[in-house]
């Protein structure tokens, strides 16, 4: 049944598509081939986002009305007459390993479809490459999830050309941006965000988002902030609500490159303002002296983990108690992050509730112990795991 949709489907030109239905044991000779001249009409149906796609990239496709997606859940129903009323789990709109026929073949059908006549209510949906564009362009979407990625400049550059393109994320909370996708960022309407998850592999992924003003990107009051690679490079261009208490920010870099421009701004530049827990790995650790923290607040949680000395070696060159960390409740130091230790400095009056010093190699600690007994100063500190 799934190989009969994959390469044929019985359909007349001209003909308007209301349903579909596949049976096991259907004789393949009742099916014609689908062609790029075989024209489909849709209008006021729902389609199964696989079909969606097949179509899209096998016939010439025209839309009139509305039409909506759902998700293909291998059912035999492909294709319901009128509009979808419930929520799909996920939808995907990924075209991913498609070759250029097909992606021409979708080009040129897209050209024909009105902006926002497909209407799409589920949970998650998946869009890469031209499927991102899709969504953008074309889409009424009511989810809580949005998962993009775009690994191609051509589909990130089609959708930044138009200056005026913005999209409306309804009641999305979960945000998740990959590669060129980053870059729409500062494209998406101003909302509440509960997790904003952000990651490129690649310095030119985040290109023209770096030519923003700093703290020019509106994230307001979002809870949850992760930036993965070369996205920790456009950290400095947020702007995070005032108020609002973020409850983590997680930063991961595993090249000292994807750094190299924070390390360029002065000491205690980046405003994290009220954040509840902060999480640094590998190379991120070395951004520690750029960031300010609420002076009066602190911060609740702080956990550093590196997996060797590269990812410590600047800090390691500067003055002992050079790192002011303000108030913090419990400090977790993973790994090489134990060496740094002496670095920071605290506020005369804090009193840490829990400090974390996990090194599972004895050459962590060798700095450590080469210090005088008593040298550093922590301060009040209720409970200490080793």
């Amino acid at each position: 049944q799934r190989e009969i949709l994959g390469m044929f489907f019985s359909l007349r030109t001209q003909q308007t598509l209301l349903s579909l239905e596949m049976r096991p044991g259907m004789e393949i000779e009742t099916v014609s081939e689908l062609k790029q001249t075989t024209k489909v009409v849709l209008s006021n149906c729902s389609i199964s986002d696989k079909l969606f796609l097949l179509l899209m990239s096998r016939t010439k496709m025209d839309i009139g009305g509305w039409i909506s997606l759902f998700r293909d859940s291998n059912s035999s129903v492909c294709c319901r007459e009128g509009l979808n009323n419930e929520t799909s789990d996920r939808i995907d709109i990924c075209t991913s390993g498609y070759n250029k026929e097909k992606i021409e073949n979708i080009e040129e059908n897209t050209k024909k479809i009105q902006k926002r006549n497909i209407s799409i209510e589920a949970r998650d949906i998946h869009a890469e490459e031209k499927g991102v564009c899709i969504l953008m362009k074309h889409c009424i979407v009511d989810s809580y999830s949005y998962s993009l990625g775009i690994t191609e400049k051509k589909y990130i550059e089609e959708i930044l050309g138009d200056e005026n393109q913005r999209v409306g994320t309804g009641r999305v909370k979960n945000l998740q941006l990959r590669d060129y996708a980053v870059n729409l960022l500062p494209k998406l309407v101003e909302n509440q965000m509960q997790v904003i998850h952000l990651s490129a592999k690649d310095s030119c992924h985040v290109s023209t988002i770096l030519e923003a003003e700093d703290r020019s990107v509106w994230v307001g009051r979002v809870n949850n902030l992760y930036l993965e690679r070369y996205a920790m490079e456009i950290f400095p261009k947020l702007r995070f609500h005032k108020e609002f208490k973020i409850e983590e920010i997680s930063l991961f870099a595993d090249d000292s490159d994807q750094i190299t421009m924070i390390l360029e701004a002065e000491d205690n530049s980046l405003w994290v303002g009220r954040v509840k827990k902060i999480l640094l790995w590998n190379y991120a650790i070395e951004i520690l002296p750029k960031l300010r923290f609420h002076e009066e607040i602190g911060v609740e949680y702080i956990f550093l983990f590196a997996h060797n000395y590269e990812h410590i070696n600047r800090i390691l060159e500067t003055e002992d108690n050079s790192f002011w960390m303000g108030r913090v409740k419990k400090l977790c130091l993973y790994g090489c992050a134990i060496e740094i230790l002496p670095k920071l400095r605290f506020h005369e009056e804090n009193v840490i509730e829990g400090l974390v010093l996990y090194a599972h190699n004895y050459e962590y600690i060798n700095r450590i112990l080469e210090t005088e007994d008593n040298s550093f100063w922590m301060g009040r500190v209720k409970k200490l795991y080793l």
